[in-house]
């Protein structure tokens, strides 16, 4: 949904939609080894290894996953500009984030951040902040943070008037109140608590 993927001539609501594209991939094998839920909902899935292979050939560069521990910058600085979907896991022993290129990210569309609250947030926000000034394509964001970084992703935030692309942006665990108007204007889709 983040990414514009889907397509309506009508005024239906995005995740109705996304169950639609969803419900006809999985009639067609594109996933396999379904999990539900009492309620008989599916839960859980993952994509067929042929499509799943056929998926990694042509997206070779475009898909990163980090994870950072404390030493070890050299992988986040290795980026290339063809990334377009990056997952930054902060690892128990990461003290602090990593000084990044932000111009190499500029085609970044997709951004997770997960990790844990004994980082420096200041080096987080740097990073945050030089990326959302230089981003212009920025779809979807997502803290998973624990709770008690409220503060720090309001502060983000605050400053992320250029993201008029975002169209995702997932707060769960977070006790906000408020977000910038400026974003509010172009989501589609918060997730919170």
């Amino acid at each position: 949904m983040a990414q514009g993927y889907l397509n309506s001539e009508q005024e239906e609501e995005m995740e109705i939609i996304g169950v639609e594209y969803f419900v006809i991939l999985a009639s067609r094998s594109f996933f396999q080894d379904f999990k539900k839920d009492d309620d008989d909902n599916i839960v859980r899935c993952k994509m067929h290894d042929i499509v799943n292979d056929s998926v990694q050939f042509l997206i070779q560069n475009e898909c990163l996953s980090i994870e950072i521990n404390g030493g070890e910058e050299s992988s986040i600085n290795s980026l290339d500009g063809k990334v377009c979907h990056l997952m930054v896991n902060l690892g128990y022993n990461a003290a602090s984030f990593p000084a990044v290129a932000t111009g190499r990210l500029q085609r970044l569309y997709s951004l997770l951040i997960d990790g844990h609250n004994n980082i420096d947030n200041s080096s987080l926000i740097e990073f945050l902040q030089e990326l959302f000034s230089e981003s212009r394509c920025l779809r979807a964001l997502d803290f998973g943070y624990p709770p008690e970084s409220s503060d720090m992703i309001r502060e983000i935030l605050t400053n992320a008037e250029k993201l008029v692309h975002l169209r995702y942006l997932n707060l769960d665990g977070q006790s906000m109140e408020t977000l910038p108007r400026e974003i509010l204007e172009y989501l589609r889709c918060i997730t919170t608590n």
